[in-house]
């Protein structure tokens, strides 16, 4: 009995030789090793630049009322109207 060509081509598998297996073990364990450390310091450092550069209630109220005062300026000139005591200007 002989075997055709697909029976032939089922009956055979490709491998891989060991010394790739472990090779590949060890280069992926030590990147999996190699990444945790790194990562960590970079979540760490990113957390502390987050609170340094958040600013306090403080200053976003200094921020916005800076901002609120250049607005209410700039509508008094256009329009001749005090926004604060809702009454035209002389």
């Amino acid at each position: 009995m002989s075997m055709n060509d697909s029976e032939q081509h089922r009956s055979t598998r490709e491998s891989t030789p060991s010394n790739l297996i472990r090779e590949s073990d060890i280069l992926r364990n030590l990147g999996s090793t190699m990444r945790w450390p790194s990562s960590i310091a970079t979540n760490k450092r990113v957390r502390n630049e987050i609170r340094r550069n958040i600013p306090t209630a403080q200053e976003i109220e200094e921020f916005f009322a800076f901002a609120e005062q250049q607005q209410q300026r700039i509508f008094i000139e256009k329009y001749d109207f005090d926004i604060t005591n809702e009454s035209p200007l002389p």
